[in-house]
C-alpha cells in the first residue's frame, strides 16, 4: 500500500477505525488496481491507458 502521497493527513483520520482497520487503509484497499487472475481477460481487456487520455 503506497501511502507516501497521503503526507498532510490529520492524525484523527488515521485513528479512525472501520471495525478493526483504520478507514484509510479500507479506502485505499476499496480504490487500488485490481487485475484479473484470468490471463484470457487481462490479455483481452488490460489495454487501457490513462496517459492516453491525460488532459
Amino acid at each position: 500500500m503506497n501511502i507516501a502521497n497521503l503526507e498532510g493527513v490529520p492524525k484523527i483520520a488515521w485513528e479512525y477505525r472501520l471495525g478493526n482497520r483504520c478507514a484509510l487503509e479500507w479506502i485505499l484497499d476499496q480504490y487500488k488496481e485490481k487485475r484479473s487472475k484470468d490471463h484470457t481477460i487481462a490479455k483481452k481487456f488490460n489495454t487501457y491507458r490513462f496517459a492516453d487520455y491525460k488532459e
